[in-house]
């Protein structure tokens, strides 16, 4: 009989779907409803903004060299590792700025830095769409959700209450994820929260979009 070896990584992955499991049914969600997809539809048929023509092209093309894949505080693994990196931060570092990192001191700045040799000619803060408005009411103090137990077990501050056994911040968040003692009827409090979080990012990108002819950033 062959032995059959199944990795840690794979343990954890079923352990961890179980215990979504168990939330969602113990709020009364299905994984499709904690999914809140909105209806399908076509994208609102808008014009992009204006950027001037960049001085440096050429007609066999440039190389350019950058990061689509960054995520912030607003990410449910971002802000689990302790990151408090915001979007407008995220595009700092990409340019060329230090930015600070874990651990932090008593006034949430970072004890350590990094910072790139080279900037970057274009980058993309893309977080996570999913749990976005309830991490944004867990990390943002005086929110409307700021101190219930679900964000308390998220931050690392309760590892009790009613979640029990499940009780790690994973599951926190994913298990309040669109539950209306939660969110508030319809989500309202998890929608705005989504939201704002969406408009901070759009404001970072555009902040520090050179849409110059110097096209020194994207």
């Amino acid at each position: 009989m062959k032995a059959i070896k199944i990795s840690v990584g794979v343990v954890c992955l079923l352990v961890l779907a179980i215990a979504l499991a168990v939330g969602y049914m113990a709020r009364g969600l299905t994984p499709s409803d904690a999914a809140w997809q909105p209806a399908i539809g076509a994208a609102p048929d808008t014009s992009a903004l204006p950027r001037t023509p960049c001085a440096d092209s050429s007609p066999v093309r440039n190389a350019y060299f950058g990061d689509l894949h960054v995520h912030t505080t607003y990410s449910w693994d971002g802000a689990l590792r302790g990151m408090t990196t915001t979007p407008d931060q995220a595009y700092r570092f990409a340019t060329g700025e230090a930015i600070g990192i874990p651990p932090y001191d008593s006034q949430g700045n970072g004890m350590r830095t990094v910072q790139l040799d080279r900037p970057l000619d274009f980058a993309a803060v893309t977080d996570h769409a999913e749990s976005i408005g309830e991490v944004n009411l867990c990390i943002t103090p005086g929110s409307a959700r700021f101190q219930a137990e679900a964000c308390r077990t998220f931050r690392g501050e309760d590892k009790a209450g009613s979640l029990s056994l499940f009780a790690s911040p994973l599951v926190a968040i994913k298990s309040s994820t669109r539950a209306e003692d939660f969110c508030g009827p319809e989500g309202t409090v998890c929608r705005d929260a989504s939201l704002s979080a969406w408009q901070i990012m759009q404001h970072a990108a555009e902040n520090w979009y050179d849409r110059s002819a110097n096209c020194s950033f994207t």
